[in-house]
């Protein structure tokens, strides 16, 4: 039992096991002088029927007297460490004392970490406290499993100890609440798992330009990433941060389907783009070249923002309707083949006239 000690906390193996033994022999010498008593008994017993004992030398009981004497020896032995032993253990009681103090503070202080940074919350950007983006998330989590895997050692480091120095029960609580940390964190470990895929997708989407984004391909990305959310152990799917990756990625699905796809998709004059500028970013300055697509999926627009993106797409569209309109009349006058007689200023058209009508009505 004392092998398990582990002496990164628990130097006093040696004195430990002296302990150990000076009690186990001092348990067994009743039961040692039981047996020499027996075995005299039967020597008595032998010698008085008048057996030749010294024949007999394959009874064990020949050597009762060796044996007497070595239990007394050891009676002795053991009487004359008692004290020196019983000083060693009052000194590792002591000790013993002071680490358990140590080791219920650094429990107290695990359970009061845990309880504020416990990463429950998922944020695509720095978090702190109960909020974490997954690499946040699993450093987190691995630097208190590691703390708790240590402190769960020292504390049945303190229980073998303590067994050894005869008060066991001393040390039950040296590791209180971190048995309950430990599977929460794990539990955790797995529901980040589950999200960290979809997770990493939006991020991804996040940061591509503005210039080079896609609205489809980002719409297929994430209808891949809710899947993928709703397909998830359902364990998973019991924890926040399940709900809040869910919620990020409907919330850019729906954007990328909405206005910001009809954005991308559209021609803007500079006045739409300065008014668009002020409306969502409060700046003058359109930017289109630096600003990611992040910069648009994650805005939630409010309903003053809202109503001048929907103002501005309308007017847009007109603008590229009218163009569209005006190119296509262009093209057809360019392509167009009329019948004239005379010469310019006074220039007439024979035929031809049907078809420009039509296209001018």
């Amino acid at each position: 039992r004392l092998e398990a000690v582990d002496e990164r906390r628990c130097s006093c193996r040696d004195a430990l096991g002296a302990l150990a033994l000076h009690a186990a022999l001092t348990e067994a010498l009743p039961a040692w002088r039981a047996t020499c008593d027996g075995l005299e008994r039967a020597e008595a017993s032998l010698k008085a029927r008048r057996l030749d004992l010294e024949k007999a030398t394959d009874h064990a009981w020949i050597e009762a007297s060796r044996v007497r004497g070595a239990v007394d020896a050891c009676a002795q032995i053991l009487e004359r460490k008692k004290g020196r032993l019983d000083a060693e253990k009052a000194a590792l009681r002591a000790e013993a004392d002071a680490e358990l103090v140590q080791a219920r503070m650094a429990a107290a202080a695990i359970a009061e970490s845990w309880r504020t940074l416990k990463p429950e919350r998922l944020t695509l950007e720095e978090g702190d406290e109960g909020f974490a983006t997954p690499a946040q998330a699993s450093e987190r989590l691995d630097r208190v499993l590691g703390r708790v895997d240590a402190a769960l050692e020292d504390a049945r480091d303190f229980r073998r100890a303590l067994a050894a120095l005869g008060d066991e029960n001393d040390g039950e609580d040296a590791g209180a609440g971190l048995d309950a940390i430990r599977a929460e964190a794990l539990a955790l470990k797995d529901a980040w798992a589950a999200v960290s895929g979809p997770a990493a997708t939006i991020q991804a989407l996040d940061k591509t330009r503005w210039t080079a984004f896609d609205p489809a391909h980002a719409r297929d990305k994430l209808r891949e990433a809710d899947d993928a959310l709703r397909k998830a152990p359902a364990k998973a799917r019991q924890y926040a941060v399940h709900a809040d990756c869910l919620r990020f990625v409907e919330a850019r699905e729906r954007a990328a389907g909405g206005w910001v796809g009809a954005l991308k998709a559209i021609d803007l004059s500079q006045s739409h783009e300065r008014r668009l500028a002020a409306a969502l970013f409060g700046s003058a300055r359109w930017d289109a070249r630096t600003r990611s697509a992040g910069d648009f999926l994650r805005l939630e627009l409010q309903p003053q923002a809202k109503a001048e993106v929907e103002a501005v797409l309308a007017a847009a569209r007109r603008d590229a309707s009218l163009r569209a309109y005006l190119d296509e009349v262009d093209a057809h006058w360019e392509a167009a083949l009329l019948d004239v007689v005379g010469a310019a200023p006074e220039t007439r058209l024979v035929r031809g006239w049907d078809a420009v009508f039509e296209k001018l009505d």
